[in-house]
């Protein structure tokens, strides 16, 4: 298997208290799975709680679905971009600085969304 691609693993149905016990299990790899699935089947507001902290974890993988949790709510959050910019400026450091190319580009890939919602559409 290609290190750099990871495994596919359907998306599990999560309730907060699952994905809260898993992220504060401290465990990188259930905090890993908590953020990805919560995201997709848990309010933005969830992913938006808890997504900006653990995307300076010191677990990569961590970083990666942290930052794959804020694309995956960026429907709520894009919206108080406007007036609140320490959203932008935590992504502008991790694309800055983060020393693993996934988290760089999963980065990439949120302020490529976030660009397209803020564009007037025609």
């Amino acid at each position: 298997m290609d290190p750099e691609k990871p495994t596919f693993r359907p998306a599990q149905v999560v309730s907060e208290a699952e994905a809260g016990a898993a992220i504060g299990s401290g465990d990188p790899e259930r905090i890993r799975l908590a953020l990805i699935d919560g995201s997709r089947c848990l309010a933005d507001t969830w992913a938006m709680r808890h997504a900006p902290a653990l995307a300076a974890h010191f677990d990569a993988g961590v970083r990666w679905a942290a930052v794959f949790a804020l694309d995956h709510a960026r429907a709520g959050c894009v919206p108080a971009l406007r007036d609140d910019f320490e959203l932008i400026f935590l992504l502008e450091r991790l694309a800055a600085q983060d020393p693993d190319a996934s988290v760089r580009g999963m980065v990439a890939t949120v302020f490529a969304d976030v660009i397209a919602i803020l564009l007037p559409s025609d």
